[in-house]
């Protein structure tokens, strides 16, 4: 039986990470994201249109969090919680690839709204 952090702990790092061998991270805007190596180096220019979509795949991602989030409250085994964990990680990526964006692009867009003040500003100003 798992313990309540033990719950906490695999919630969390299951909202953070997409399965797939570890291929992609979906990074929550409002949270701490490293990028994976070979993307630090990277810097996007992030154009309007793509910040919209961006704002789209958000909202759904975030949504799907909260749903695993309550479901992860009632896993009572390991077994369960990864096949949990791999359900929220397959509609994470398809309401990202439902906009206009891959999971790459998501994930770098994310990195840029939490480092560039200016990407950030222009979100903030979109979802409010």
């Amino acid at each position: 039986m798992l313990t309540l952090k033990n719950k906490i702990l695999m919630a969390a790092t299951a909202v953070g990470l997409l399965s797939a061998g570890g291929a992609a991270t979906v990074a929550n805007a409002q949270d701490s994201y490293i990028p994976p190596q070979g993307q630090q180096q990277q810097q996007m220019n992030v154009t309007d249109a793509q910040l919209q979509e961006f704002a789209k795949a958000q909202a759904a991602v975030s949504q799907i969090q909260a749903q695993f989030q309550n479901q992860a409250a009632n896993i009572t085994t390991q077994e369960e919680m990864t096949a949990l964990q791999q359900q929220a990680n397959q509609q994470m990526v398809q309401a990202i690839e439902q906009t206009d964006l891959n999971v790459e692009q998501y994930n770098l867009i994310a990195s840029a709204v939490q480092t560039n003040p200016e990407v950030q500003k222009k979100y903030m100003d979109m979802i409010q």
